[in-house]
């Protein structure tokens, strides 16, 4: 059984992965199709200039990239709203996308444990709309962006990526990751890293960039105090019940019979060995996070009855 489980290739493991269909594979399919495109049409603005005769150097952006990113003057947000959205899934090279999406792959998987897939899209939406309006506040405030303001544009996703990993190192910040060469380190102090070079980088250079960061975190601070708030909400709420007297049955429930395997039809006993598999699965992440030690009893007498049987 360990085996098996350790034998399944990389290539297999993400496959499953996006054939899943969850909102974090779909997000990750939307920034991978929008990049292909913009690889594409790169292809063609290229060949129209050669075949024009016009220099490289009168290249800006090609019109499909011009009509993804984000500005920061005002004046031409009032004629491209919809940048808000569109310029969260664009990137402007293969390196700044791998590193966005292993971000919002690794984080997106640890906030799947804790929070639901329709909160992972709306935090990464409106993490990305947070961090677009850091940004335009910034250039349309401080004097520093003014000479810049009408040619700036904003691009990529790690806005919507680091809403997502602070509102999960607020809502969870003692989870522990375990990083190459350091050991397990807690996701609030990743966070805490983050955060700070992107403070001590504006002055640097991409100041954009380092600002709607800052504006995505923001967002996932939010959220995951929201989600914090709720979660002990319906904690407290749960233990008034338990005050109250349970009100009297006048039936009690009959105990549901267990077929034994040899009263199984071929399709019961392959819907009880899926199941079983699936416990055995999740038993199996849980010891790569945390460890077997981490394991309840009854965890580790199903990995022992299930090793038992595989041999």
């Amino acid at each position: 059984m360990f085996r098996a489980y350790q034998n399944i290739s990389l290539k297999d493991r993400f496959k499953k992965f996006f054939q899943s269909k969850s909102n974090l594979s779909r997000l990750i399919l939307a920034n991978l199709a929008i990049y292909l495109l913009i690889l594409i049409s790169s292809i063609f603005n290229e060949l129209y200039f050669f075949l024009y005769n016009i220099e490289l150097g009168e290249i800006r952006h090609n019109p499909f990239v011009e009509a993804l990113m984000l500005p920061a003057s005002y004046a031409n947000i009032a004629s491209k709203p919809w940048t808000f959205l569109t310029y969260q899934f664009s990137h402007s090279g293969f390196l700044h996308i791998l590193f966005n999406m292993i971000m919002l792959y690794f984080s997106g998987r640890i906030f799947l444990e804790f929070l639901r897939e329709k909160q992972l899209f709306w935090i990464y939406i409106i993490g990305g709309i947070f961090g677009g309006v850091f940004y335009v506040l910034a250039f349309n405030t401080f004097p520093v962006f003014q000479d810049i303001l009408p040619q700036a544009r904003a691009i990529g996703a790690s806005a919507s990526v680091f809403a997502i990993l602070f509102t999960v190192a607020t809502f969870v910040p003692n989870y522990q990751i375990r990083l190459a060469f350091i050991g397990n380190v807690k996701i609030k102090w990743i966070a805490l890293v983050f955060i700070v070079i992107d403070i001590l980088s504006i002055n640097k250079g991409n100041s954009g960039g380092h600002i709607a960061h800052l504006g995505g975190a923001f967002w996932g601070f939010l959220a995951g105090s929201f989600f914090i708030l709720n979660r002990d909400f319906k904690i407290t709420d749960k233990f008034k019940n338990l005050k109250r007297k349970p009100k009297k049955r006048k039936f009690k429930a009959k105990k549901q019979r267990v077929k034994p395997v040899s009263e199984m039809s071929d399709q019961e006993y392959n819907a009880r060995r899926a199941e079983r598999q699936k416990e055995i699965d999740a038993i199996l992440d849980k010891i790569s996070k945390f460890g077997y030690e981490k394991l309840t009893k009854e965890e580790k007498d199903l990995l022992f009855r299930s090793s038992k049987n595989q041999n």
